[in-house]
């Protein structure tokens, strides 16, 4: 099979999509980080990593949808990929809102006092965060099969 067509919006997304995929690693190794007798210092590293991955999304979202971007060119190469370009850009909005929010409610969260007040509150942090991080996989992996089925398949691998 020939390599995939390559543009520079393809291009662009890919090199981008690393950066994403690194700022999700961060935030699953902070919230995995020990809690119990430490809260206050693991809510300050979980809210610098869902910093650095708010500004990786938005930057992935501009890439994909601004004008120029990898949509467009993927809707010129293969429209019937509409449906699909919606829903991500439908996704973009709930995860950009669901990052803000968790950034937001563990700033202004009382954090509990005890170790285990603390490990319980923790825990429930992390099935927050760990939802969060479950939908950014789901997404990145529609996203990867977007791009392999107009860049690869729909081009018949012509490069």
């Amino acid at each position: 099979m020939s390599a995939p067509h390559t543009t520079s919006a393809r291009m662009t997304a890919l090199a981008q999509r690393e950066t994403l995929y690194h700022a999700i690693l961060e935030l699953e190794a902070a919230l995995a980080a020990p809690g119990g007798g430490r809260a206050a210092a693991w809510t300050e590293e979980v809210i610098h990593h869902l910093r650095d991955l708010d500004a990786e999304f938005t930057a992935h979202i501009h890439i994909t949808e601004d004008p120029d971007g990898l949509y467009e060119e993927i809707l010129e190469l293969a429209p019937e990929h509409t449906r699909a370009i919606e829903l991500l850009r439908s996704e973009h909005e709930e995860i950009a809102y669901s990052i803000a929010s968790s950034r937001v409610a563990l700033a202004d969260a009382a954090v509990p006092v005890g170790f285990d007040a603390e490990s319980d509150w923790i825990d429930e942090q992390r099935a927050a965060g760990t939802s969060l991080l479950g939908r950014l996989v789901r997404h990145r992996q529609k996203g990867a099969d977007l791009m392999w089925r107009a860049y690869t398949h729909d081009t018949g691998g012509r490069g």
